[in-house]
């Protein structure tokens, strides 16, 4: 079980590592929208279309390497004062729920990309005509991801309580 964990660990962190250079390319769209809006007084849906598409697949495949550094937000009143091992309770029942409610969101995610995929749809607000199906298979690719983080996650957490800290 740990080899896997290690492996989902390392499609976490490269995954992460690498879509994270999107960020390099969204801040170039985003400045051409800028320039175009103020400077030209006219915009390209296309420029749009791409920011919000760099955008959503920066947030949903970095989800797993964010979970994997434990970087989410959290509200942090009382957790950080808590013993380690009913930390490790809590975080091995919310990520136990989530592990069911994200196989939900899974397979909706994938039933929405292939239906996409099935019926070559395309985006029909601009003359761009883009097809959807490769960003809505990234819906797919991020819970997918996210999802096997939680396991490793919760699956830690639960050795955390029957062995004792790590």
């Amino acid at each position: 079980m740990r080899k896997i964990g290690n492996y989902i660990d390392r499609q976490s962190e490269v995954t992460g590592s690498t879509i994270a250079w999107i960020v390099v390319a969204l801040a170039v769209v985003v400045a051409l929208s800028v320039v175009l809006r103020y400077v030209f007084h006219t915009s390209w849906f296309w420029v749009y279309n791409t920011s919000w598409i760099m955008h959503g697949a920066l947030f949903l495949v970095g989800g797993a390497y964010t979970l994997l550094h434990d970087r989410h937000v959290r509200i942090d009143l009382l957790y950080s004062r808590m013993p380690l091992r009913v930390r490790a309770a809590i975080d091995a029942v919310f990520y136990s729920v989530l592990i069911v409610v994200f196989a939900r969101i899974g397979y909706a995610a994938y039933m929405y990309a292939a239906a996409a995929f099935r019926n070559g749809e395309k985006d029909m607000m601009s003359a761009w005509a883009m097809t959807v199906w490769p960003v809505k298979g990234l819906l797919l690719v991020g819970f997918v991801l996210l999802w096997m983080q939680f396991l490793v996650v919760a699956g830690r957490n639960i050795g955390i309580l029957i062995r004792g800290a790590k």
